[in-house]
């Protein structure tokens, strides 16, 4: 507070909000070419995307290739400054109040640890300058983030919405009270007034899982939250399958087991290739009776046909499998399970 309502403004108030008038226009360029200033915030975003770009050629191509992925980035990165820069500059937040975190929470849901500390990195350097001290705004919110993220293995349960808080809240204030006790020297010195921004950065933080299946469904991600779900045995899909073809059922679950140890050894999504497995035989629903595993009765209903009849109706499950699975809104990544489990050779068998 400089000066309180009613309070007569002496010349040392006066000189004090002259010299706020200033340092106001200065951070809205008001004593600056805005031309020249615009070309400088140009010039230094595009370093970051730049660097952004030569990240993801280099170590996360799989991004480039996927026909939304530069979309999301795109999208992504500029709403991240631009809401920090509305929250900040606009809103009057506290720097610490603003949960700053919910975008390196959302990368980390659908990609790898590293690419979430990039960005969550290249964000915090375009967002410093609308902060009175950028090196310890930078220096925490870096410290911070890599505790957070690094203790993020996955995002499967509800109950680590709760935890992240905790490691929010618990990351900031280490890093607050390593930087405060070094600076004053005195823990009796140390304001314990951010404390309380960073409780509620930690609980705002949760704003990022609706966020997360927001994203989702608009550029066609999937995350583990989503995956479990799709595990649920309670599922129409897989519950259906258990009660028509029970024996397509445990055949599935049992290539889930063996897909899973496989993937686990050769670096992969375990818990992808799990949902894979559970849904990639769905098409057999459709003449459940025509496969092996589900002919308990000594009845084989391809002794009733001819081999090519028999090797249609075995194809077919695959294409029965797609429509079947987009009818109830699988997303496309399990489709591929479907699609590509039997490759294009031939039904040697009738062959």
């Amino acid at each position: 507070m400089l000066i309180q309502r009613g309070e007569i403004v002496s010349a040392e108030k006066n000189q004090i909000l002259l010299s706020l008038q200033e340092q106001y226009e200065n951070k809205l360029g008001l004593t600056s070419d805005v031309g020249w200033l615009l070309i400088g915030e140009l010039l230094s975003t595009s370093v970051v995307l730049w660097l952004l770009f030569q990240y993801i050629r280099r170590y996360n191509r799989k991004l480039i290739l996927r026909p939304n992925g530069w979309l999301f980035v795109l999208v992504f990165f500029p709403m991240a400054v631009l809401m920090y820069r509305w929250g900040v500059y606009d809103a009057h937040l506290n720097p610490y109040l603003f949960p700053i975190f919910i975008f390196p929470i959302i990368i980390r849901a659908f990609f790898d640890v590293r690419l979430a500390i990039i960005v969550h990195i290249l964000i915090l350097f375009v967002s410093a300058g609308l902060v009175p001290n950028p090196y310890e705004f930078i220096f925490m919110q870096v410290l911070a983030g890599m505790i957070v993220l690094f203790s993020l293995k996955g995002l499967r349960k509800r109950s680590q919405f709760f935890i992240t808080t905790i490691l929010i809240f618990g990351s900031y204030s280490l890093v607050y009270f390593s930087v405060a006790i070094y600076s004053v020297g005195q823990i009796t010195e140390i304001d314990l007034e951010p404390f309380g921004y960073f409780a509620g950065n930690a609980i705002l933080s949760l704003i990022a899982y609706p966020l997360i299946y927001l994203f989702e469904k608009l550029f066609g991600y999937l995350s583990e939250l989503t995956l479990v779900e799709m595990t649920d045995m309670s599922n129409r899909l897989l519950r259906e399958l258990a009660e028509k073809a029970p024996g397509t059922f445990q055949h599935s679950m049992q290539v889930g087991n063996l897909a899973e140890s496989a993937i686990r050894e050769i670096g992969g999504n375990p818990l992808l290739v799990r949902v894979g497995a559970y849904y990639h035989d769905i098409g057999k629903l459709k003449n459940p009776a025509f496969f092996i595993e589900n002919q308990n009765q000594g009845i084989n209903p391809h002794d009733d046909l001819s081999y090519d009849e028999s090797a249609r109706i075995i194809v077919d499950h695959v294409r029965d499998g797609i429509k079947m699975a987009r009818k109830n809104n699988l997303p496309e990544v399990i489709i591929d399970f479907i699609r590509t489990h039997h490759g294009t050779t031939r039904v040697e068998y009738f062959y």
